[in-house]
């Protein structure tokens, strides 16, 4: 049964994005980044959780690229951490606002899939979206670890080629 964050976010990416279809594992890291922002007292959903999501789930295709890079909870963590503080204890949003860099690398994660396979929009392409977004916490926290946005377009092609990682 979906639970009720789910169809919110559900709802909330089809009105970001027209969105084409996005994987289960893609909702799953959209769900999970609203864990992180609860964890950082954050009343707002920004790149950085989705980042922290993203890099956490283990088999997503995004996550496999990135570490391929070096790149790792622990690192994005304290990296994370440099440019941002924790909100204060005890913040408790029912809702959770998108940043407006959150909401351009979900549209650019969409781009990204329609340019790259015209189909279903992955974890794959939200890590090019947020590297896409170059003054987002995220895309900052990525080129610091080393990871830069052609780089990763072209290592998310290649794994195209390999095999479907659409998941």
């Amino acid at each position: 049964m979906e639970t009720k964050v789910l169809s919110s976010l559900r709802n909330a990416v089809r009105n970001i994005a027209s969105v084409e279809r996005f994987t289960d594992r893609l909702l799953t890291v959209l769900e999970r980044a609203q864990v992180e922002a609860r964890k950082w007292n954050h009343h707002y959903l920004g790149t950085e959780h989705y980042l922290l999501a993203l890099i956490s789930e283990k088999k997503a295709a995004g996550a496999k690229v990135a570490r391929s890079f070096g790149v790792s909870r622990a690192k994005v963590e304290k990296r994370i951490r440099k440019l941002i503080k924790k909100g204060p204890e005890g913040l408790t949003a029912k809702k959770l606002t998108e940043t407006p860099r959150a909401k351009q690398a979900i549209k650019v994660a969409a781009k990204e899939a329609r340019r790259m396979d015209g189909g279903h929009v992955g974890t794959e392409h939200l890590l090019l979206g947020l590297l896409s977004v170059g003054d987002g916490i995220a895309a900052q926290v990525l080129n610091r670890c080393g990871l830069a946005l052609e780089d990763a377009r072209e290592r998310v092609a290649q794994l195209g080629r390999e095999q479907s990682i659409v998941e």
